[in-house]
């Protein structure tokens, strides 16, 4: 069933995704750093539109003599306007394979909804602050559902 729910989530993020661009835009591509409480991930802001970025990423968590949790997520954003501040909506999906010291795997997944804003510097720099909602599916089948914040930095290369 795990892997049917993850297929929808992830369908419906490419979906977000697909209208076309509709103007040139100033930024096509980034480089982003997310922190979060529990988690930092790196993530690759694509700019479908002027308004619109659909960014992949991935984070490591490594333990020694522990563990290590590979995490891979989607993010699409939209933005509600643009200017030196603009503030944005975006959703999360992802997920987190835990990768045991002893051996063994653990597929978890993440989903989120966020709403914050981008302070853009410049056309090729911003940061920004974003409140969250994530749902935590882990292979035992007990969701967690929790608040939280999240501070990023992007850079866009063109």
């Amino acid at each position: 069933m795990k892997p049917r729910i993850g297929f929808v989530v992830l369908a419906l993020l490419l979906l977000l995704g697909s209208p076309a661009r509709s103007q040139e835009t100033t930024r096509t591509i980034g480089l982003s750093a997310s922190i979060q409480t529990f988690q930092s991930v790196i993530l690759v802001p694509i700019w479908i539109s002027d308004r619109f970025i659909i960014a992949p990423g991935v984070g490591v968590d490594w333990t020694q003599n522990v563990d290590t949790d590979l995490v891979f997520a989607l993010v699409p954003k939209f933005y509600t306007s643009m200017g030196r501040i603009a503030p944005y909506v975006s959703l999360l999906g992802g997920g987190m394979l835990n990768l045991p010291t002893g051996g063994g795997r653990v597929l978890d997944l993440i989903f989120g909804l966020a709403f914050g804003g981008d302070y853009f510097v410049n056309p090729k720099f911003s940061f920004g602050v974003e409140a969250r909602v994530d749902a935590f599916v882990p292979d035992t089948g007990n969701i967690n559902v929790s608040t939280g914040a999240a501070a990023n930095v992007s850079i866009y290369l063109k």
